[in-house]
């Protein structure tokens, strides 16, 4: 009996632990005739609607966990209504003058109406991550990352580790300083 109740309870806490847990996955491709570091980023984002919470957190997670690498960066986030979201854009680029750009697609994304926490919303994505160097068309790096939406409601605390788990593929992959 008191060997049930200890199980039971383990079970309950490493089940709690986990629930708050932000599953995802990133993997990455850079040219091997990339090797600058970059020190200038501007981030593009095109997403559906129903991501628009996250990845405004996200993004503004991401240009806090930027500069604390030496990485000054800024971020537009595409209206997904625009007619012509390239022409929109330009201008700001131009003005910020970043060594590279970086455009997030998002290219998956599942609603669950179930989760406790997604209350309708999205419980899973997919993006495509490029980064191209300013004024040209060449993809210097690429990545592909994968996120479930674990078992928190805080949008914010999913946001951050997804940030930082950028910020390391970056790192790893000698595209910012540690």
């Amino acid at each position: 009996m008191k060997q049930s109740i200890l199980n039971t309870f383990t079970l309950c806490i490493v089940s709690i632990l986990f629930s708050y847990c932000n599953p995802s996955k990133i993997i990455s491709n850079k040219s091997p005739d990339f090797n600058q570091t970059v020190s200038k980023i501007f981030i593009t984002v095109k997403c559906s609607d129903r991501s628009m919470k996250l990845i405004k957190s996200m993004t503004n997670s991401l240009i806090e966990k930027l500069e604390l690498h030496g990485v000054e960066s800024t971020a537009y986030i595409v209206n997904p209504l625009s007619l012509d979201p390239n022409k929109e854009v330009a201008d700001i680029i131009n003005t910020f003058n970043p060594d590279v750009v970086m455009i997030f697609q998002q290219t998956e994304s599942i609603i669950s109406s179930s989760s406790s926490f997604s209350r309708g919303g999205e419980t899973y994505s997919a993006w495509d991550i490029k980064l191209v160097p300013y004024n040209q068309d060449k993809i210097v790096w690429r990545a592909s990352f994968k996120a479930s939406y674990g078992g928190s409601p805080d949008i914010s605390y999913n946001a951050k580790g997804y940030a930082q788990q950028i910020v390391d593929k970056l790192i790893s992959d000698n595209i910012i300083l540690k």
